[in-house]
């Protein structure tokens, strides 16, 4: 149980997600005896203290949710927190006793010492229907997905209508996407400001300008949203792009 809660506490930094826990126990209507019930309870519990310890960084605690699990055993569900707050239940993992036992589909397997055991079975979903998480995940980004998932990570601007600046600018594309980046490329003779609000519209999570400069001194100079963190050498800006990539990643 604590590997596959870790398994969802690294999923979830990838999107920056803050999240808290609840456990649901034995409802009303349910199979199976009450030792098993009370042994599957007593281990979530113990499973939610000693994680929650150990990962308050990200982990805004646990509480009860008293005969809300499934008849067949207990369960932890997961609610994320998004950046204004508001909470989204999303995950689930059940601890089942009954499911795999000699009532009812008496599941074995062998284990390393060449023994036969009794399979007590862990259901999980770690992100729950796919589309509404990717829905949570626009509110929780405002529309824009982190740079390693974004379908829109860069678009080069040649800010010159000169062949000199649009081949450049062609040519930085190539080397990006080379590198395994999504990357689109406007040499239009469109007023270089109008490419950037266009560009800035449709949500590209990098800008790179190009003039007649960047192509003279090999470079490119570098806007993030509303920040323009200047020009720097093309080679740089690369490894920049693959850090960027391998620490949200």
């Amino acid at each position: 149980m604590i590997e596959v809660l870790e398994f969802f506490k690294e999923v979830y930094a990838k999107f920056g997600f803050r999240f808290e826990m609840v456990l649901s126990t034995r409802p009303e209507m349910s199979i199976g005896n009450d030792e098993d019930w009370v042994e599957a309870e007593s281990i979530l519990r113990t499973v939610l203290i000693e994680f929650c310890d150990e990962n308050a960084d990200i982990i805004e605690g646990w509480k009860m949710n008293p005969g809300d699990g499934a008849f067949y055993g207990p369960k932890i569900d997961i609610y994320l927190h998004d950046s204004l707050g508001r909470k989204h239940q999303s995950a689930t993992v059940q601890l089942d006793f009954v499911l795999p036992s000699k009532k009812r589909f008496n599941l074995k397997v062998v284990n390393e010492n060449n023994k036969v055991e009794n399979v007590v079975m862990i259901h999980r979903a770690i992100l729950g229907s796919l589309e509404r998480f990717i829905g949570i995940l626009l509110e929780h980004c405002g529309g824009r997905l982190p740079f390693w998932l974004s379908p829109k990570q860069v678009k080069v601007l040649s800010m010159s209508k000169e062949a000199r600046a649009c081949g450049y600018a062609l040519e930085v594309r190539e080397l990006l996407f080379k590198n395994g980046f999504y990357a689109d490329v406007d040499v239009s003779n469109a007023n270089g400001g109008n490419k950037m609000k266009k560009a800035l519209k449709q949500n590209y999570s990098v800008l790179l300008f190009v003039g007649e400069n960047e192509a003279k001194e090999n470079c490119v100079s570098i806007r993030v949203r509303n920040v323009n963190l200047g020009m720097h050498p093309l080679k740089e800006c690369v490894e920049w792009l693959k850090e960027l990539n391998r620490v949200y990643a």
